[in-house]
C-alpha cells in the first residue's frame, strides 16, 4: 500500500559516516555542511530547504563496508547558519560558515540495511523512473557522491515496500503536528508512539514521560521546574550514553536524566557531567554548580552511564 506523506511533507536521505562532527554535530541530532565549497559554489544547498516536519532516513557507511539505512528522524528547525566550527569536522575544517539543521527523535531500524540490496531488489524500478539528482546513480549501481539528498513520493514508497519485506517499521499513520508529549498508555508500553507531523514507534518516549512526571520536571542539576503558559511543566530526557551509532547507548530510564534545557545543551556538549560521588563537575571552575550535589537523588540512575558520559564526552 503507498504511503502517503503529510501536506508539503519532503522526505530526505543522509549519507555519511559515524564520525559526523563530534558532540553537538552529532548524528541523528544534526545536519550539516560548509555553506560553500572550495570553488565558491553551494555545493550543500539542499539543507536549506529541509523544514519541520520533513523526514530524513539516515545511512552511514562504516570503513570497509558498504551504505547501510539505519534509522530515521524529523526535521526539527529550520537551516541555520553558523561561524561556529563542529568539534571534529575532519576535511570541512577551517570553513568560514556552516549549515546546521536540527533533527528531532531520531529512531534507529531495527536492524540496519544494506542500501546495495535495495538498489539490486529494485534496479528496474528505479531505471524506469529515472529520478536525478537522489542518492544513487543513473544506473542504480551504487551511492552518489552526496552528503544529503532529495527522496520524491515514488521513491519512498520504494524504500518503504523495501524495509517492510525486511520487517522494518519505519511509520505507521499520518497524524497533525502535535508538539505536546506522548499520550502512551502503560499498555502501550510495547510500542510507545509520539504525535509529531507523522506518528511512528519509539522507544524511549514513554519512559522519558514517566520519568518527567515522576520528578516533577525538575532539573536534576538545578532543580529548576520551567512552567509554560498554558501551567504545563516542561523539562527534557537526555540520554547519557547516547542512543545514536557513535554511542549505541540503551532506550533505559538508567541512562536518562531529567533536565532543562540549559543543562541539556551543556550536557550535550560535554561541558557538565558528573562524577561517582553524584556531584556535578563543569569544565568552568567558576560555575555555580561545579562541584555542588545533584538537585535530588535518584536510585535508578545507571552509574556505568554516569561514567560513560564523564570519560566519553564529557573529557573530550
Amino acid at each position: 500500500m503507498p504511503f502517503h506523506l503529510g501536506n508539503d511533507q519532503s522526505v530526505y536521505i543522509e549519507l555519511t559516516n559515524p564520525i559526523h562532527g563530534g558532540e553537538g554535530w552529532d548524528f541523528g541530532e544534526f545536519l550539516w555542511s560548509p555553506t560553500r565549497n572550495n570553488i565558491g559554489g553551494d555545493s550543500w544547498g539542499i539543507l536549506r530547504k529541509l523544514k519541520p516536519g520533513d523526514i530524513v532516513i539516515h545511512s552511514l557507511k562504516f570503513p570497509g563496508k558498504n551504505h547501510e539505512f539505519v534509522g530515521v528522524s524529523l526535521v526539527k528547525g529550520k537551516c541555520i547558519e553558523t561561524c561556529s566550527e563542529p568539534f571534529n569536522p575532519g576535511r570541512w575544517k577551517g570553513y568560514y560558515k556552516y549549515y546546521k539543521v536540527p533533527l528531532q527523535f531520531y529512531s534507529p531500524f531495527q536492524k540496519p540495511l544494506s542500501v546495495k540490496s535495495f538498489l539490486e531488489e529494485f534496479k528496474d524500478q528505479l531505471i524506469f523512473l529515472n529520478i536525478s539528482n537522489t542518492f544513487y546513480t543513473k544506473d542504480a549501481k551504487k551511492c552518489c557522491q552526496k552528503y544529503v539528498a532529495s527522496v520524491p513520493n515514488v521513491l519512498f514508497n520504494l524504500l518503504i515496500e523495501f524495509f517492510e519485506k525486511n520487517n522494518v517499521t519505519l511509520f505507521e499513520h499520518i497524524l497533525l503536528q502535535d508538539e505536546g508529549e506522548n499520550v502512551a498508555s502503560e499498555k502501550e508500553r510495547g510500542a510507545p508512539r509520539v504525535k509529531t507531523t507523522i506518528e511512528r514507534t519509539i522507544r524511549d518516549t514513554a519512559i522519558v514521560k514517566e520519568l518527567k512526571k515522576e520528578y516533577d520536571n525538575r532539573c536534576q542539576i538545578c532543580g529548576r521546574k520551567i512552567i509554560l503558559p498554558n501551567g504545563n511543566g516542561y523539562s527534557e530526557g537526555h540520554h547519557l550514553q547516547k542512543l545514536n551509532p557513535q554511542h549505541l547507548g540503551p532506550d533505559i530510564k538508567e541512562n536518562i536524566i531529567i533536565l532543562c534545557p540549559t543543562h541539556h545543551a551543556e550536557f550535550d556538549f560535554g561541558a557538565i557531567g558528573i562524577n561517582s560521588d553524584y556531584r556535578i563537575v563543569h569544565i568552568d571552575p567558576n560555575n555555580e554548580f561545579n562541584g555542588a550535589q545533584l538537585a535530588y537523588s535518584r536510585k535508578d540512575l545507571g552509574e556505568i552511564y554516569l561514567h560513560y558520559h564523564m570519560k566519553k564526552i564529557f573529557s573530550k
